[in-house]
C-alpha cells in the first residue's frame, strides 16, 4: 500500500546507534530517518516508565547501565507512520591507568607496574614497554617488574578491553645514565690578574647544583664557571655537584695546585717632552718601574724600537701624534704595558738675505726667500717709488735682479715683502731690504 498523508508519506525510520555504548549511563540518540517531520522516541527504562521525547536527536540519562531498547516512533498519530526499534549494551567508560616504582638509574633499573584501572573483572589487560624492556609485550593485570636496555625515555602503554570496549593509557618511563663530571680550561697557568673559564663536563640526564671551590676563599654555583685570581699563587680547584633528579648522587672532584699564578711587572715611564716641534723634537725617554732583571721594549711610534734602556733619546724626524709604547716583560715571561701620546708639530721658519750679486759670475746670482713649514707663500720685492720688480708664490722661484721690462735692475738697496701662513694656519708677514751689488 502507498501511504498518502498530508505530512508525510513512506515514513523511514532508523536509529544510528551501534549496539554496544561505552559512555556511562547518559546517551545521546541519532536519528538517521527519512520523511519524518515528528519524532516520539521512547527509552523503556524500567527505573523511569514511560520515559519518552519528541526531539529529533534527544539526550537521555539511564539509571543504571545494562541492556535496553530504544524505540523510535515517526510521524506518531499521523496516517503515514512507522516504527524502528534497537536493542543495545551500556557500559561504563573504560579508564585505563598504571603507577610505576623502582630505581630509575640504568645500571640499576628495575620498574615495577601497578594496574590502577577501574574496571570490572572481565577487563583484559595489555602492556607495551617497548622493544629495549626485558619483556616487550605483556598481557595480565600486573606484569613483572621490567628492566630496560636502553637509557632514556621509554614510551609503556596500557590497552583496557571489557565488554568490548576500549582504551589506552600511555605514560614516559625515563631511564637515567650514571653521571660522570671532568673539569677543563683552557689554560691553567697565567699572570695576575689572571681570568680562568671553567668547563664542567658532566653527562647527566637530570637537574644538577653546582658548587665551585677556587682555592682562595670564593665559591661559585654556576655551571661552568668564570673567575679572576687577582694574586700570584698556585691554588688549588675543588667541584661539587649534587645530582637532584633521576640518579640521585654527589660527587667531588679536586685537583691540587692546579691554577698556577705569576707576579705581573710594572710599566711606567716618563716621555719629556710630550709636545715639541720639528726642529726641537728630542724626546727624553725615562723608565721608572722595571726591575733590573726585567725586559723593556719601547715602540716610539715611527717604527723605531729600543731595547733594554731604561733612559734615553729619541728625535722624530716628522710631524704628527706618536704614540709610545713601553713594554716590560719580567722572568715569568708576564708583560705589562703604558703608553704616552708625543705631539710634534710642525714649525714654520722664513730666512730672507740681505744682499745679493746678479753680476754673470755664477755666484749668488739669484735672490730667494727660503721657507720651511709653510702651506700659502707670496713674495714681493720693490724698488723706491714703490713700483713691484717682482713677486712670486713659490719660495723655490727667485729674483734674477731683472726689471719686469727687461733690463737690469740697478744696483742699489730695495724692499721685499713676505707673506706666508703656516701648517697651523698662522699667518705670517715679513718685510725689510736688500742690496742689489753687481
Amino acid at each position: 500500500m502507498v501511504c498518502q498523508s498530508n505530512v508525510s508519506s513512506n515514513p523511514t525510520p532508523q536509529i544510528f546507534q551501534p549496539n554496544t555504548l561505552c559512555n556511562g549511563t547518559t546517551v545521546t540518540f541519532l536519528d538517521s530517518s527519512y520523511n519524518g517531520t515528528n519524532y516520539l522516541w521512547l527509552f523503556n527504562d524500567p527505573n523511569n516508565p514511560g520515559a519518552s521525547a519528541t526531539g529529533q536527536n534527544p539526550t537521555y540519562t539511564y539509571g543504571d547501565t545494562g541492556t535496553y531498547t530504544i524505540q523510535l516512533i515517526l510521524n506518531p498519530g499521523y496516517a503515514c507512520t512507522d516504527t524502528a526499534e534497537v536493542t543495545y549494551e551500556l557500559y561504563n567508560p573504560v579508564n585505563p591507568a598504571f603507577s610505576f616504582t623502582g630505581p630509575v638509574c640504568f645500571d640499576e633499573n628495575l620498574i615495577t607496574f601497578q594496574n590502577q584501572s577501574s574496571n570490572g573483572g572481565n577487563a583484559v589487560a595489555n602492556w607495551d614497554f617497548g622493544p629495549d624492556a626485558s619483556i616487550p609485550i605483556f598481557t595480565g593485570w600486573n606484569p613483572p617488574p621490567i628492566v630496560f636496555s636502553t637509557w632514556g625515555d621509554h614510551y609503556v602503554s596500557l590497552t583496557i578491553e571489557e565488554n568490548g570496549c576500549e582504551d589506552t593509557f600511555v605514560d614516559t618511563v625515563r631511564i637515567y645514565r650514571r653521571p660522570e663530571t671532568n673539569v677543563s680550561v683552557e689554560n691553567q697557568i697565567g699572570c695576575a690578574p689572571f681570568t680562568v673559564a671553567f668547563w664542567d663536563s658532566t653527562i647527566t640526564d637530570g637537574q644538577v647544583i653546582y658548587n665551585w671551590d677556587f682555592g682562595d676563599g670564593v665559591l661559585s654555583n654556576d655551571s661552568n664557571a668564570v673567575y679572576t685570581y687577582a694574586n700570584p699563587g698556585t691554588y688549588d680547584l675543588n667541584l661539587t655537584i649534587w645530582f637532584i633528579e633521576g640518579c640521585t648522587d654527589t660527587i667531588t672532584v679536586s685537583y691540587n695546585d692546579f691554577i698556577t699564578v705569576y707576579p705581573s711587572p710594572t710599566s711606567s715611564f716618563v716621555a719629556d717632552p710630550t709636545s715639541a716641534t720639528i726642529y726641537t723634537s728630542n724626546i727624553e725617554i725615562t723608565d721608572l718601574a722595571a726591575d733590573p732583571s726585567d725586559d723593556i721594549i719601547t715602540s716610539m711610534g715611527d717604527g723605531s724600537i729600543y731595547y733594554n734602556q731604561a733612559q734615553f733619546s729619541h728625535s722624530y724626524t716628522d710631524t704628527g701624534w706618536f704614540e709610545v709604547e713601553h713594554v716590560v716583560i719580567n722572568t715569568f715571561d708576564c708583560p705589562d704595558t703604558s703608553r704616552a701620546t708625543i705631539r710634534i708639530n710642525p714649525e714654520t721658519l722664513i730666512f730672507v738675505p740681505n744682499a745679493f750679486t746678479p753680476d754673470g759670475d755664477g755666484k749668488n746670482e739669484i735672490f730667494f726667500a727660503t721657507a720651511v713649514g709653510i702651506k700659502e707663500f707670496s713674495l714681493k720685492i720693490f724698488n723706491r717709488w714703490g713700483e713691484v720688480l717682482f713677486e712670486t708664490t713659490d719660495p723655490s722661484t727667485g729674483w734674477d735682479g731683472m726689471h719686469p721690462n727687461g733690463k737690469e735692475a740697478i744696483q742699489g738697496v730695495y724692499t721685499w715683502m713676505v707673506f706666508a701662513k703656516g701648517q697651523n694656519d698662522k699667518l705670517i708677514e715679513k718685510r725689510g731690504h736688500l742690496s742689489l751689488l753687481r
